[in-house]
């Protein structure tokens, strides 16, 4: 029930274009933070182009 919330005031702060990219993957509460994880949305027209090859990000620190 707690995460749900998280993930309602996660999609509220981000701005709306970045949930168009992207899917909220974690969010992750501290006494003074809140981390939000974001995982990118694959492009349906290059999933299915062979020369396409995702290198994906950085993992998280």
């Amino acid at each position: 029930m707690k995460n749900d919330y998280l993930n309602m005031l996660a999609s509220l702060v981000l701005p709306a274009q970045i949930l168009d990219y992207f899917l909220i993957s974690r969010v992750e509460q501290t006494s003074q933070k809140i981390h939000i994880s974001l995982d990118e949305k694959m492009n349906p027209e290059l999933s299915d182009d062979v020369h396409f090859e995702s290198k994906g990000f950085m993992g998280s620190m």
